[in-house]
């Protein structure tokens, strides 16, 4: 009997952490992104990269600026996410003038997302150039 019991221990304490983890709102799997937004101009405002769905995942981003700005990830509806516009990430401040960038990299989904019937959107405070690349998955 005891020997039994080891043996599927490791199963009851798999099956009860899968259980809370789906109880809490998360998965036992981790979800990878498989697709990517890229944006490349000198607009001031928000501007649309993926149009809204079912809910946007995003894995990581890559934003580089020639200039003094800042910039942010932001969800919304209506053009270019004006309507309930809602910050992703935090502006970034760019002060630079030579070439600034940030990035976070990660091929899965680790919580910033744009909800279901929300586009995502970057944000730049300033017409100056801005590049980025976002990872995300939907």
């Amino acid at each position: 009997m005891r020997r039994l019991a080891l043996i599927l221990l490791p199963a009851l304490l798999l099956a009860l952490s899968s259980e809370g983890a789906a109880a809490q709102g998360g998965t036992s799997a981790a979800t990878a992104c498989n697709k990517a937004a890229i944006y490349s101009a000198s607009t001031a405002g928000a501007t649309q990269l993926v149009a809204a769905g079912t809910g946007i995942q995003i894995c990581g981003y890559t934003i580089w600026t020639a200039g003094t700005t800042n910039v942010s990830l932001v969800f919304g509806t209506g053009t270019n996410c004006a309507t309930g516009t809602t910050n992703v990430t935090p502006a970034f401040v760019f002060a630079s003038t030579t070439g600034t960038g940030i990035v976070d990299s990660s091929p899965y989904y680790r919580g910033l997302n744009a909800p279901s019937g929300n586009a995502l959107c970057i944000n730049s405070s300033a017409g100056v150039a801005v590049q980025a690349i976002v990872h995300y998955n939907n």
